[in-house]
């Protein structure tokens, strides 16, 4: 069964745009739907969501910010001209599927007249169909409907049926016909199971299901080395060690607290951060296959510090953007800025219950100001607070009374096509993980799928502890891949 990626992987990347299409490449997918609209001007276009493309020409359209309302991490990204999809998908040995309007055919047809790319046309007019046929009787065609076109050679004719419409019935009346049968737009791995049993040809998909690849591979999306502040050891000592516990992927992602340099002025965060990058790319060169290095940052509250934060991002190309919050304004931590002091270093053993009830209100408040403004890739170790109070209190905090503000920042990580990530390492000595079960579980019930798993090791004695015990529990809570981000593009390890 072919896999398709509607609109590219647009629950990671903006609808029809570069990302899109580049991720469902780089992630495996057989082909890329990509809905397809004219300009003002009669130039092919693919239309971003939300956007009229008949109402613009193209260089109205160039002007337009399509990935910004998405994510930081998209802002400036364009429109794409059919033309160059059509370019990128046939460079990578992918087809291209279009969809149209039934106004639009004469115009496509004219466009793809003399183009020998791997297209097919989709559209949910039969007569349109028809006269595309009539046209490029050798191009392959779709059909989005009830009624199955009849002039068409079914072997050219794949017919799309919504996952919600499929059964029995409508697999055969479809299969019974010749044609292929395509199913649209399936986002649990059980609609794929159904599609499969239905004996269908083609699934698309908004990026919820992945492609099988690198299979049991285990990556660790966030490590330390020399280059934090609290870390002491060289990224080869870091890899050795990785490797020795069975981890193929690892991401170097150095400190920078910005909070850190506004107390005081002079301290540079920016220096170990290129060292960490040269570093990591250096040892590369002597760890060889034995292990994928990824560079990469943990940026900690970037949010208050708008200014720092897009310098550092600025300094290096790196793979994997990771945000934290380390510290929140609160009585507790002191300072100019009222975050002088991470929650590392609070005395929690004196502390009250209510006041760490109060202490959590401000930190998820943070964490969710960190993914709705932060250009980041994953977020990391949310509710990690609990650690510190039960290493140095005894007590395992509940935070089921802030399920309302954790269900915010799961639908916004979602939303944004934002990693949360699992960290595996306090499991052994703590006995808990950062989230608490019952978040991954809420976040996989609302349809998150986007997980790394980390150790966030800052000596070799932690590094790739528990990862592979993490995987196995998210394995049995349905999820059926881990990811890893290489030039901030997600990729994934089926578990």
């Amino acid at each position: 069964m072919k896999l398709y990626a509607y609109g590219g992987v647009c629950s990671e990347c903006p609808e029809n745009t570069y990302p899109a299409l580049l991720s469902a490449i780089k992630q495996g997918y057989d082909a890329i739907c990509a809905e397809v609209g004219i300009t003002q001007d009669g130039i092919p276009v693919l239309i971003p969501k939300d956007t009229d493309v008949s109402k613009y020409t193209l260089n109205e359209l160039r002007s337009l910010d399509v990935g910004a309302s998405f994510s930081p991490k998209f802002k400036g990204i364009s429109v794409m001209m059919l033309e160059d999809a059509v370019r990128l998908v046939k460079d990578a040995g992918k087809e291209l599927s279009i969809y149209i309007e039934s106004s639009l055919a004469e115009k496509i047809c004219e466009f793809l007249s003399d183009c020998d790319a791997d297209i097919s046309i989709s559209c949910n007019d039969a007569d349109a169909l028809d006269k595309i046929y009539s046209k490029l009787p050798m191009v392959k065609l779709s059909y989005v409907g009830q009624a199955i076109p009849q002039n068409i050679p079914a072997e050219q004719l794949t017919v799309w049926v919504n996952i919600f419409e499929l059964n029995e019935k409508t697999a055969h009346a479809v299969k019974s016909t010749g044609a292929k049968l395509g199913v649209m737009l399936c986002k649990e791995y059980s609609e794929l199971e159904k599609a499969e049993k239905l004996g269908a040809d083609a699934l698309a998909t908004r990026g919820q299901i992945k492609p099988i690849k690198n299979r049991g591979v285990l990556a660790d999306m966030h490590t330390h080395s020399q280059n934090s502040h609290d870390a002491k050891f060289p990224v080869c000592e870091m890899c050795d060690a990785e490797m020795a516990a069975g981890v193929k992927i690892m991401a170097v992602t150095d400190h920078c607290d910005v909070f850190m340099c506004c107390d005081d002025n002079d301290l540079d965060i920016y220096s170990n951060l290129v060292c960490s990058y040269n570093e990591t790319r250096d040892s590369q060169k002597s760890v060889g296959d034995g292990c994928r290095l990824l560079t990469g940052v943990e940026i900690g509250e970037g949010f208050w510090f708008p200014e720092h934060t897009k310098k550092v991002l600025g300094l290096v190309e790196y793979d994997v953007v990771v945000g934290s919050v380390h510290a929140v304004k609160s009585r507790l931590t002191e300072g100019k800025t009222g975050m002088q002091r991470a929650f590392s270093q609070i005395a929690w053993q004196d502390v009250s219950e209510k006041e760490i009830g109060e202490f959590f209100d401000l930190y998820f408040d943070d964490v969710l100001r960190c993914v709705s403004e932060q250009d980041i890739d994953i977020m990391a170790h949310l509710g990690c607070v609990k650690g510190y109070i039960l290493r140095k209190k005894g007590l395992n905090f509940d935070l089921h009374p802030y399920e309302a503000k954790i269900r915010r920042i799961l639908e916004t990580i979602i939303r944004r096509g934002i990693a949360m990530e699992i960290s595996a390492s306090p499991k052994k000595d703590l006995g808990i993980i950062y989230p608490d079960e019952w978040i991954i579980k809420t976040y996989r019930e609302m349809g998150g799928y986007l997980i790394t798993v980390s150790t966030d090791a800052h000596h070799p004695k932690k590094a790739g502890e528990n990862l592979r015990e993490t995987a196995e529990m998210l394995k049995e809570m349905g999820f059926r891949n881990i990811f890893y981000f290489e030039n901030r593009i997600c990729h994934q390890c089926t578990l």
